[in-house]
């Protein structure tokens, strides 16, 4: 992820966001794509509602990250089923994955009906499906992709 005009990397120093790679180079920048996102979110968020085209700014960037993350789980379910993980794993991640697509179904209908939504409470819950997903079930592919890359 590059610098932002302050010299910023985002939400995550480089250095944190190398500790969050997995080893897979596609895996890996998608994940770094959605941080980027995540990261344009806040700054509109921080900028009010004036601010990165208004509130119509904040809900492109948020349907970007919808956009972004139901291609990378397409992406990565079929990458985890190459990984030999064990199933209970597998269908752990996927049900999060499942989780996480519900939420921003009705995060969006919650938007349609209430506009007004507090901008802040919106960015915690993309956080919460990028940031947390990835240290709470993606990580644990990092071991298994290290195998596969060893062969």
């Amino acid at each position: 992820m590059g610098c932002d005009s302050h010299g910023g990397h985002g939400i995550a120093p480089e250095h944190l966001l190398a500790s969050l790679k997995i080893g897979d180079a596609v895996i890996d920048g998608e994940h770094e794509r959605l941080f980027g996102e995540l990261y344009r979110l806040r700054q509109q968020m921080l900028e009010g509602e004036a601010g990165s085209g208004g509130r119509s700014g904040f809900q492109a960037t948020l349907g970007a990250i919808g956009g972004a993350m139901m291609a990378h789980f397409e992406h990565e379910e079929r990458f985890l089923a190459s990984l030999g993980m064990p199933a209970s794993e597998v269908q752990s991640h996927l049900g999060a994955h499942r989780e996480i697509v519900h939420q921003y179904a009705e995060l969006n209908l919650r938007l349609l009906q209430e506009p007004s939504l507090d901008s802040e409470a919106v960015l915690t819950m993309v956080q919460e499906w990028i940031f947390y997903h990835l240290i709470r079930h993606d990580l644990k592919m990092r071991p298994y992709v290290a195998l596969m890359n060893s062969d």
